[in-house]
């Protein structure tokens, strides 16, 4: 795999970026130009230019199309975020893409780059061109697209009869009700499709659109895996009830990704028992800063039954939370056998140091555990990295990946911890 990197770096002080020169695009170019022709497995390679602004899309893509077997590229992986391109860009795009019609697997990240109903509409009719797409990845999120571009999206995935994986994201836009419908309808005449993968992030859709999701959804009926971003959504258990209910139609289906804002509607309590069975990863954003017993008990109850979830993240940065209350989510944590990977973000919290040695004592109970990332900056919780975690994480037996971000003395604890040789990855932030 060749891969082009276009660099820029950005004067700090006006903001400005600044653009290498056009013979650094060209040379780049003709230089994978000269291993691409000589690639004795061109179906195979790769390019990824990364972060191109507008003004050099033309002048980069004249080049590419004179590259000897450029039609033969299987896959291709463009990243223009945060690039204001806007329509004349993505036009560009599109017009420099149109001969690899070979294409089977295409990435492409427009996140913040001011794109419209227009140009989303020209890349829609581009790729539908393309009949061996197997694996679609798109990225809109900020770009405010409304229901009609949606639709044009969704016409686009239903004409690709070979499709397996489809990640869109739609975060930070104007998604409602409406629109998810006409998406989802689209997408459940993807007869072969088996990973699913959606960001519906800062959208106001509530329980009602997920409900109508969850029934189109349950058409894949060779579906396999979902990962669903549903933070700050306004969905509830309701919604999520739903959303289980559809899933447990599809026989083939084995594991469920979810994002979720707990709040005052969520609890993750109801749920069917299929949700148990299939649930194997779960992100939890606290949004509210107090939390009483009953949301508590809900949250220990919960992850007890949770035998199958492997990767566990909970997000509770300036959570006023009391030791009773750690005890509790901690018990609930210990309970999960399977975790592979856990995530715990309590910045700014009150869980104090023996809140947080609870918290490393049922974390020494997870002995699947491979992945640890914890994060209490600005918390009282005394020696709890040096002596309590340390404890933890040495009963851990197959742990190879650690971040701890909290205060204290950093070259006693690098020192520490580096004795645990089994470590592949260590990181600590003071």
């Amino acid at each position: 795999m060749q891969i082009i990197n276009n660099r820029i770096t950005r004067n700090r002080r006006n903001q400005q970026v600044r653009l290498k020169k056009p013979e650094y695009f060209a040379h780049k170019l003709q230089v994978f130009s000269k291993l691409f022709q000589n690639s004795k497995n061109q179906d195979q390679n790769k390019i990824r230019f990364n972060q191109i602004n507008e003004v050099s899309l033309y002048y980069l893509f004249s080049i590419f199309n004179k590259m000897v077997n450029v039609e033969n590229l299987i896959s291709f992986n463009f990243d223009l975020s945060t690039f204001k391109i806007k329509d004349q860009g993505l036009s560009i795009f599109c017009q420099g893409i149109k001969n690899c019609l070979q294409l089977q697997q295409i990435s492409l990240n427009l996140n913040y780059t001011e794109v419209q109903q227009e140009g989303i509409k020209l890349l829609c009719q581009t790729l539908k061109k393309f009949q061996f797409i197997n694996n679609l990845d798109i990225n809109i999120g900020g770009n405010q697209i409304d229901n009609e571009t949606i639709e044009h999206m969704g016409v686009m995935v239903r004409s690709f009869s070979e499709l397996n994986s489809l990640t869109f994201s739609f975060s930070s836009n104007q998604l409602n009700i409406e629109g998810l419908v006409i998406l989802t309808e689209q997408i459940s005449k993807c007869l072969e499709l088996e990973q699913l993968y959606l960001s519906f992030k800062e959208n106001q859709f509530g329980d009602e659109g997920i409900a109508n999701f969850a029934k189109q959804i349950s058409k894949c009926r060779k579906l396999k895996k979902l990962n669903l971003q549903l933070e700050y959504t306004n969905v509830g258990d309701i919604g999520l009830q739903y959303l289980c209910l559809g899933l447990n139609e599809i026989s083939t289906f084995e594991s469920l990704e979810i994002s979720i804002s707990l709040n005052g509607q969520i609890g993750l309590q109801n749920l069917p028992v299929q949700a148990y069975k299939y649930l194997t990863s779960l992100t939890m954003q606290h949004i509210e800063k107090q939390v009483d017993q009953k949301f508590l008990k809900l949250m220990h109850d919960n992850l007890k039954n949770y035998h199958n979830l492997s990767a566990l993240k909970m997000f509770m940065s300036k959570l006023q939370i009391d030791v009773n209350g750690v005890i509790k989510i901690s018990e609930g944590i210990s309970s999960c056998q399977n975790l592979k990977t856990l995530y715990i973000q309590s910045n700014f919290s009150s869980i104090k140091k023996q809140g947080a040695l609870k918290l490393s004592q049922e974390i020494s109970k997870c002995k699947n555990l491979k992945e640890l990332f914890i994060s209490m900056k600005y918390c009282d919780i005394g020696d709890f990295v040096e002596n309590g975690l340390y404890k933890a994480t040495s009963h851990l037996p197959h742990l190879l990946s650690l971040i701890i971000l909290a205060q204290g003395e950093i070259q006693n604890i690098k020192r520490k911890y580096l004795k645990l040789k089994r470590l592949v990855k260590f990181v600590f932030f003071k």
